[in-house]
């Protein structure tokens, strides 16, 4: 199992933030990253379209020595994990949006969600509200634009600025404590979103909870095992420097947030 890779799918560079985190907390792992960049975005393409993609680049990924899955897109999660599941036999950890967490707070405030048209409109997302009898303590945004804007490499600009105050118009942060971010492109922008929200929100994300479950899936690599990356951009094989740049950028934030 040691010579097994973590396969890490998601639609474009969003689940390079949960690569990362799980970088950072299972350094002794080695990975597999698949990005559908040909495809990306999902959030907007029909459930049959997306089945066809997920299916075709976890295919792809499943010709590699693969010891467990994550979904890290919800898109994907809401349409095919429970699919993925039926059909092969390693661990398929999905990703939702981390709605569980932020109504057990206890804060009589509400949250609000980001995450994508799809995320939100899929009856994954409405069910998991509901089984938290969560209707009145959570609103939804769909913010589908920061996915462009991660895969284009832009954190901070003008435009960028103007679609968040845009976005956020209207919004009466006093009822809310919290904000989810519901989809892994969302996490690139957290300082910048900072910015536009008052200091009494935090965010949420279900990064952490997502890798402790998949560490308890698998059989761990032993300490002194010395970390692959292999990625994929929708079934071609290249080099890590493609994704280095967006790996670069959550070192650099890690670093920020650990001196500040």
């Amino acid at each position: 199992m040691t010579e097994r890779y973590i396969g890490v799918f998601d639609s474009g560079v969003g689940g390079l933030t949960l690569l990362h985190r799980a970088q950072e907390l299972m350094p002794h792992e080695h990975f597999l990253y698949y990005a559908d960049s040909a495809n990306v975005p999902y959030g907007n393409k029909p459930t049959v379209e997306i089945e066809r993609l997920v299916d075709e680049a976890i295919n792809e990924m499943m010709k590699q020595p693969i010891k467990a899955i994550v979904l890290a897109c919800n898109t994907a999660t809401s349409v095919s994990a429970a699919r993925l599941r039926v059909n092969y036999d390693l661990p398929i950890i999905g990703m939702e949006p981390a709605v569980k967490p932020a109504v057990l707070e206890g804060d009589p405030r509400k949250t609000l969600v980001l995450a994508t048209e799809l995320t939100l409109r899929e009856s994954k997302y409405k069910e998991l509200v509901k089984s938290l009898n969560a209707e009145e303590k959570v609103d939804a945004l769909p913010m589908q634009k920061l996915v462009d804007y991660a895969e284009e490499y832009e954190f901070e600009s003008p435009e960028l600025s103007r679609y968040l105050r845009t976005s956020f118009a209207g919004i009466q942060w006093d009822d809310y404590k919290s904000v989810v971010l519901g989809c892994t492109h969302f996490l690139y922008f957290k300082e910048m979103l900072s910015k536009f929200v008052p200091s009494h929100i935090h965010f949420i994300d279900g990064h952490d909870g997502t890798i402790n479950h998949l560490s308890n899936q698998i059989a761990r690599n032993p300490f002194g095992t010395t970390s692959k990356l292999k990625c994929l951009l929708s079934g071609h094989e290249v080099a890590n420097e493609i994704v280095q740049p967006y790996l670069n950028f959550l070192n650099q934030r890690s670093s920020r947030f650990a001196t500040s």
